[in-house]
């Protein structure tokens, strides 16, 4: 064999092993990316988000029609709301006791704010409405304690959006129109807040 063929059968060696390890990273830097926490922690914040506003229409519609259920519903909202603080304290561990006592908090004023809505007590609408809010606030001081990258102001907007969204929908389904514009606008804040806590 001369040594021209040799050398030609060690170049194409060389190639063929740079190749197979070029594509086997290309697969793990892929199998990464599909699979990476922050994609998971996306796609469950986001499913839990979901099933927050679903069931909030839900239990909205409950009551402006006097439907039954409405105890249940409520507590589907409460337990999906531990769950997005669990998503939360898989990312910042040994969190979870304080978020969710803030999301619990911000489940008991969307049931108030509905009711003062639906029995038109504006002095209990003020008083909830305004505690919505505050709550808001610390949620985003919270997430801005355990993250500094979050900006409190932000976070604290995006939120407040979306509250005021749903409260858009409650008097929506009050007023005995679809609400579909609303919910479309309460699933866009959510998604928002979902985006800036997955991405910073």
């Amino acid at each position: 064999m001369t040594s021209d063929k040799v050398l030609l059968i060690i170049i194409m060696t060389i190639v063929i092993i740079v190749t197979y390890v070029i594509y086997k990273n290309n697969k793990s830097l892929t199998f990464y990316q599909e699979y990476s926490p922050k994609k998971y922690h996306f796609e469950m914040l986001t499913t839990f988000y979901n099933n927050e506003i679903m069931w909030m229409r839900e239990y909205i519609i409950r009551v402006v029609y006097w439907l039954p259920s409405q105890e249940e519903i409520a507590n589907r909202l409460y337990i999906n709301a531990f769950k997005i603080a669990n998503i939360l304290d898989n990312i910042y561990s040994g969190s979870f006791e304080s978020i969710k006592l803030i999301l619990k908090h911000h489940i008991d004023y969307f049931l108030e704010v509905v009711t003062s809505i639906v029995t038109y007590d504006g002095d209990n609408f003020d008083r909830s409405y305004f505690a919505w809010q505050n709550n808001a606030g610390l949620f985003a001081s919270k997430m801005n304690e355990l993250n500094p990258s979050y900006s409190y102001d932000i976070l604290k907007s995006l939120i407040i959006k979306y509250e005021s969204s749903i409260e858009s929908e409650i008097r929506a389904n009050l007023n005995q129109k679809s609400a579909l514009n609303e919910y479309d606008d309460v699933k866009n804040a959510s998604t928002n807040i979902v985006s800036y806590l997955t991405n910073q």
